[in-house]
């Protein structure tokens, strides 16, 4: 952020220029002060500061081009710059140039035309705006509109915010290559980026980034669970299953839950439990399909059931020691004994001489065995002292 010094350069029939730089001057507009304030065509070539929580469409534009974005955040400060945000051209921003060839993995390209510089910590969402001088049409290259992304420059690279086009854009009239709008998907702090811009949504981006995703038997239930890092557009997850990892048939589907801040860590955890397994072989796997229809696919996990291969224990109750049945103990990666909380109380990983739980309080606990091929079971063990 900039330092703001009251200074206003000039005024003429467009509008009113404040200082860019190192230390900016200030448009500020009151917390009750409406979004056509200088009415049609009139903008401020500069920095604008708007109090209050209300919507307000900032009048900001550059070289006589008006350029507004749209927030509610309290205290938020924006400015529009119509040049290349990779080039050393004029008076930059803090932390400045902003190198349009340095992209996160799910944005393959940045617009060269025009950024915006937001500033604030009260969280909003963003609309960017666009018109024929953007060239957004070149940008795009053959995608469709809603390809289009906001994106914002932090540590060192353009990244992706979520973000959907919108159908009637704040400019008026619906979103055309040639006059828009696109918005958050999310509110969050301005301070998150550095700078702001529209990018282009690689091909190849997946709607959900995946931390984990695991698959363990529980009696005679399948129980999958999966934690998200990122949730881009996502629209819903599909569970499928199948007996021989070639035909797939869904079994459940769920709906992101998530609406994670852009910038912040989403950390977002899901479960989903089969109620009737097949007997034998399940082969499982999450279709995570995005707003437009794209989709893609999670690794697979696998569990088995049926009476010949079912991993059991005794005895049950148990006051010191227990032994593992239905599996050699030299396929067993390890045994953990989980309280009703989930916190891991104990862990082995030579089960040969069996478990002892000695040291452990009595209670109800899981046990969950996971075999070296990754098959996992889990059953309830009572230990009594």
């Amino acid at each position: 952020m900039s330092v703001i010094v009251p200074t206003v350069y000039g005024q003429d029939f467009q509008g009113v220029s404040t200082k860019r730089g190192a230390e900016i001057g200030l448009v500020t507009f009151g917390q009750e002060t409406d979004s056509n304030v200088l009415g049609g065509g009139k903008l401020v070539d500069g920095y604008v500061r708007k109090k209050g929580a209300k919507g307000f469409i900032f009048p900001v534009g550059d070289n006589g081009t008006l350029r507004p974005f749209k927030a509610s955040g309290d205290q938020t400060i924006g400015a529009y710059f119509q040049s290349d945000p990779g080039a050393m051209n004029g008076e930059l921003p803090t932390d400045g140039p902003f190198a349009t060839s340095a992209l996160q993995i799910d944005v393959s390209a940045v617009s060269k035309k025009e950024f915006w510089d937001i500033n604030g910590n009260e969280s909003t969402n963003i609309t960017l705006t666009w018109n024929a001088s953007s060239e957004i049409e070149n940008l795009l290259k053959k995608e469709a509109l809603n390809k289009l992304t906001i994106v914002g420059w932090r540590s060192g690279k353009w990244e992706r915010i979520p973000s959907v086009t919108d159908n009637v854009s704040i400019l008026g009239g619906s979103s055309t290559v040639t006059s828009g709008s696109i918005t958050s998907d999310a509110a969050f702090s301005p301070d998150n980026y550095a700078v702001y811009s529209i990018g282009l949504i690689a091909q190849d981006a997946l709607p959900v980034v995946l931390a984990s995703f695991n698959a363990t038997a529980v009696e005679q239930t399948a129980v999958l669970e999966w934690a998200t890092v990122s949730e881009v557009n996502a629209n819903y997850f599909s569970i499928e299953r199948s007996a021989d990892a070639k035909s797939w048939a869904e079994v459940g589907n769920m709906s992101v839950s998530s609406k994670t801040a852009p910038g912040t860590t989403p950390n977002a955890v899901y479960q989903f439990t089969d109620q009737n397994p097949l007997q034998g072989s399940n082969y499982y796997r999450l279709k995570m399909a995005d707003l437009d229809g794209s989709f893609a696919y999670s690794q697979i996990r696998d569990l088995h059931f049926g009476n010949g291969n079912t991993i059991s224990f005794y005895p049950n109750p148990v006051s010191d020691t227990f032994y593992l049945t239905g599996v050699n103990a030299s396929q067993v990666r390890n045994a953990t004994l989980f309280d009703r909380s989930g916190k891991a109380m104990k862990m082995i990983t030579d089960i040969g001489n069996g478990i002892s739980v000695v040291n452990v309080p009595q209670g109800i606990y899981m046990l969950r065995v996971t075999t070296k091929n990754g098959m996992s079971s889990s059953q309830k063990v009572l230990i009594e002292h």
